[in-house]
């Protein structure tokens, strides 16, 4: 059971685990012996926008998602009447206790405001929190599966204005790309030394005899 800790306060469980067999697979083999956690938020601004949002309609799609790709072993977590600008939600606090202590597989949501609209917290946990403890996390409606690598800067989508127009918005923003692009520049390096030092052995395994200092 991973030792990791989380920066949040503890809660009592809300909700039941549903039964499953640990044998079965969801989609691309996740592991059923692991929770998936099916979350669905709804404010009492959200609610002014009518059915779309309601949690009676996120519950529905959530579980219609998780039934046709095989995931089995599913828990629903609610947080009614609770904004998305911070994260002390007793569900999604429930939730992320169970990621912590190892139990959690994958996460879905409708979509990526329904986790939350702080986006720098979003992004910490979509980025960094969840792949730590390999936690698949996968918003429905806005295409985002970090199985396929689709969460590069889902923290930014659906943004609150005056949250992305903040300093820090964009420090986050540009220090991710930054990240990724240093990455893959230094993996691209590495890559084509391995290249050539890997010639270099070909050629002095075949030619070496012949050559001399």
């Amino acid at each position: 059971m991973s030792t990791k800790r989380l920066d949040h306060a503890t809660m009592e469980p809300c909700t039941t685990v549903l039964s499953a067999d640990p044998q079965k697979k969801g989609e691309d083999n996740v592991d059923q012996q692991k929770i998936t956690i099916l979350y669905c938020r709804l404010s009492n601004e959200d609610a002014l926008d009518g059915e779309s949002n309601s949690i009676a309609n996120q519950r529905a799609i959530l579980t219609r998602y998780a039934a046709e790709r095989g995931f089995t072993n599913t828990r629903i977590l609610v947080d009614d009447g609770y904004t998305g600008t911070n994260f002390n939600r007793p569900g999604v606090q429930e939730g992320l206790s169970l990621v912590e202590q190892g139990l959690v597989g994958a996460w879905i949501v409708k979509d990526m405001s329904r986790f939350g609209r702080d986006y720098l917290q979003v992004g910490r946990y979509t980025e960094i929190v969840f792949p730590s403890f390999d936690v698949r996390f996968i918003a429905v409606n806005d295409g985002v599966d970090s199985e396929r690598g689709d969460n590069d800067f889902t923290p930014f989508r659906n943004f609150d204005p005056s949250i992305s127009a903040s300093p820090d918005w964009y420090a986050a923003y540009n220090a991710v790309k930054h990240n990724r692009e240093e990455n893959l520049e230094q993996a691209n390096l590495e890559n084509c030394m391995n290249a050539v030092a890997g010639i270099l052995v070909l050629l002095y395994s075949q030619f070496g005899s012949q050559w001399s200092c």
